[in-house]
């Protein structure tokens, strides 16, 4: 499969001179011109690495960074005119992992796409497929979600629900997220199959965890996952 990249850059030019590049070197290309078009294109896709201009016209890019940390581990590659030893330090704190100054060559660009692809590649091999949220454990290779050993009985798409809401465990996930995550569709009107299977895996939880775990809707922000006994 082809690696993809999420491009943010303003300027048409030379987002166009960067896609077609990349896409010839074999990527799978996606671009973005503003951050509000960069968050349409994550709730959409989840990019391997995302190339981000830091001066946009609606935002910075590094506060960007910053705000979808939680969101996804892509390797961030900032683009920039200016890149002062402040300015990196707030970068690489924000979760950056390289800062290309502009004008970079296409070829150290690639390189270091492929540089932050071997990192996360390797990021991956390092940890096991297995997440655990106190007795609660996810085995992320075989679906299976189990409680104290004894297995939840749940379906892919419940298995799914209960994964995304533990990699954001105590933070809220807004119903048009998760749809958008695990449908790879817009919510739409199809709210009531987001919903049916919420409650059904509220049932699975209880009838194994009781009380211990429990599943949380707010209309202002969300669905949250909370475990209580660690």
């Amino acid at each position: 499969m082809k690696s993809k990249i999420l491009l943010v850059e303003d300027n048409e030019q030379l987002s166009e001179t960067n896609r077609l590049y990349l896409e010839l070197a074999g990527y799978d290309v996606r671009t973005a011109y503003c951050l509000s078009e960069a968050h349409s294109a994550l709730s959409e896709s989840d990019p391997d690495v995302i190339l981000l201009d830091v001066m946009l016209p609606d935002g910075d890019g590094v506060d960007f960074c910053r705000e979808i940390y939680d969101e996804t581990d892509a390797k961030i590659i900032f683009l920039t005119a200016k890149a002062s030893e402040e300015d990196q330090i707030k970068g690489f704190e924000a979760g950056g992992s390289v800062f290309l100054t502009k004008p970079y060559s296409l070829k150290v660009m690639v390189s270091c796409i492929e540089s932050a692809l071997r990192k996360r590649k390797a990021k991956k091999d390092k940890f096991p497929k297995i997440l655990k949220i106190g007795n609660l454990r996810l085995n992320m290779q075989s679906a299976l979600a189990s409680w104290n050993d004894t297995d939840l009985l749940l379906s892919k798409k419940e298995f799914s629900v209960l994964l995304l809401l533990s990699e954001h465990y105590s933070k809220p996930v807004s119903p048009e997220f998760m749809y958008e995550t695990i449908w790879k569709a817009p919510l739409g009107n199809d709210k009531n199959s987001l919903w049916r299977h919420i409650s059904s895996l509220r049932r699975k939880l209880f009838a194994v965890c009781g009380e211990k775990a429990e599943i949380t809707y707010s209309r202002a922000s969300g669905y949250v996952l909370t475990v209580f006994e660690k």
